[in-house]
């Protein structure tokens, strides 16, 4: 009897994990890919397309990033009380192929890739973005808290499960970058908008075909019931006012990124503030503790954001204006610059067992830092990256062209970064997160990368050049902007990781034996 149980049990594992962490990892593979690509193509889709300034073109950029992280605060509520993880998914995936598709069509039917000032295809744009913000609010957050699900609170599988899911989260981005980044740029903006829309569609059918091992990913809501005035009301009623609330907000708010900023810190003021009211009501002290470690690790999280999402901004616009993108025999063929957001990803799926196996060897001998050392290593590797910029900028070749080894020791760096700070935090922050709550906290996680998109922004914009000064400026005045820009960034950075290293004491006494 003993061995028929234990032959059920381990039926549903898969290399000593749940088969359905797979089934949410290859979701999650074409769900970035879906992103990543159209997020690649963005900021120079609307530079080139609609003509549209530096500085407007980030605050845009901006705005899609902020909103897309703050959606999944509403999305996670929703799931947690109402809704479900599973159902939730589905809905956002299905919004989402809606605005990528939205958006090949908008190109394709008002300007077959041509540069004109058109307002019908931006509204057209606009209204595409919402429905990618709104579905990503349902989804993103949702498919992690699915992940958390599959183990115990306390599983030593734990952080090896979200490395395994990160890797599909990398291989969608890395793919995205190298297709849609190229085909956008090269064939047309609609067949790349189009491509990433495929990706979605790839990612409903596993998620749809992987529903057998998924029944343990799911909670079931503790507020299945929805009453008002003792009336009560179905299920589906209330993710239907969340789309019709999301949609048209997050139309307007595209139009006018400027509030985006007031609305990111409302955001974070109203859910910081629920959260520690939650805290002190209903958890005891060495639980608040953990909590108050948990928004510690939120703020590293936040400051990383704000860093790295320069890549599809001012460094995307660095590396269109002045690397040397030629490779190969004679330097005959140029990569495009969509194109270079793929090695990140690229490099964290080649080094990410050097580091597993670097941690495995540090632990083993009783040498592994703590996770809060980690996550300061992390924002110091970014302050790295920002560092070889610079460097590139004082050391051009003859013609005033940055070297690609610069982008590429750059690009090294970042991954180093989200190799270290990605899995590990999101797992760090999940045991840390009160259990009633988590799919919030999650969304709460969400968020610190939307106040991070939109700081990116505004500091993307000290990097924002009018289209005209651009051309006229030499190229030594033009190397000297970005190499002041660069040189600010990795300064700062070197700060952020001081100060939080300065902080790692506390943060361990806060996590009461976690590590």
């Amino acid at each position: 009897m003993t061995a028929i149980v234990a032959g059920k049990a381990d039926s549903g594992l898969l290399f000593g994990h749940p088969k359905g962490l797979y089934v949410l990892s290859l979701t999650e593979t074409w769900e970035r890919f879906s992103y990543y690509g159209m997020r690649a193509l963005l900021v120079l889709y609307l530079t080139r397309r609609f003509l549209i300034a530096d500085s407007q073109s980030f605050a845009i950029y901006g705005a899609y990033t902020a909103l897309v992280y703050i959606s999944p605060l509403l999305g996670g509520a929703i799931a947690d009380r109402f809704f479900g993880y599973n159902k939730s998914v589905l809905l956002g995936a299905c919004l989402m192929i809606v605005g990528h598709f939205g958006l090949a069509f908008q190109d394709f039917y008002y300007a077959h890739g041509a540069a004109v000032d058109d307002a019908r295809g931006l509204q057209v744009f606009y209204v595409s973005i919402a429905f990618l913000i709104t579905g990503v609010g349902f989804l993103k957050g949702n498919i992690s808290t699915m992940v958390g699900n599959l183990y115990p609170r306390d599983s030593q599988l734990r952080d090896s499960g979200f490395i395994i899911f990160f890797w599909g989260v990398n291989i969608g981005a890395t793919l995205a970058a190298f297709t849609c980044g190229y085909v956008g740029e090269k064939y047309g903006w609609e067949y790349g908008f189009g491509l990433a829309g495929l990706g979605m569609c790839a990612g409903l059918a596993t998620f749809l075909l992987g529903q057998p091992y998924l029944k343990n990913a799911d909670r079931p809501p503790t507020q299945p019931v929805w009453r008002i005035a003792g009336r009560r009301l179905p299920n589906w009623l209330l993710p239907l006012v969340g789309i019709l609330i999301t949609l048209p907000l997050s139309w307007g708010l595209m139009q006018l990124p400027g509030v985006t900023g007031d609305i990111v810190y409302l955001s974070v003021a109203a859910a910081f503030a629920w959260a520690i009211i939650y805290a002190l009501r209903n958890l005891d002290s060495n639980e608040r503790e953990r909590m108050w470690c948990a928004f510690i690790v939120w703020a590293i999280w936040a400051c990383y954001a704000a860093l790295i999402e320069q890549t599809g901004s001012s460094l995307n616009l660095f590396t269109e204006r002045l690397v040397d993108r030629h490779v190969g025999p004679g330097a005959g063929m140029e990569i495009q610059a969509s194109q270079f957001q793929g090695l990140t990803t690229l490099f964290i799926l080649l080094l990410s067992p050097l580091f597993a196996w670097t941690w495995s060897l540090l632990d083993r001998r009783g040498r592994n830092p703590t996770t809060p050392a980690k996550l300061s290593l992390a924002i110091l590797a970014l302050a790295a990256g920002f560092g070889f910029l610079m460097l590139g900028t004082a050391l051009p070749d003859s013609g005033g062209r940055v070297g690609l080894i610069w982008l590429v020791l750059n690009y090294l760096c970042f991954s180093v970064a989200a190799i270290i700070i990605q899995p590990i935090g999101l797992s760090a922050y999940t045991r840390l997160s009160p259990t009633p709550i988590v799919g919030f906290m999650v969304g709460l996680w969400m968020l610190a990368v939307a106040i991070g998109s939109f700081l990116a922004a505004q500091i993307a914009k000290l990097s924002a050049l009018d289209k005209a000064v651009q051309q006229a400026m030499p190229a030594a005045a033009l190397l000297a902007h970005y190499q002041k820009f660069f040189a600010t960034l990795a300064l700062s950075a070197i700060l952020l990781g001081l100060v939080f290293f300065a902080l790692t004491p506390l943060m361990r006494r806060w996590m009461h034996g976690m590590r």
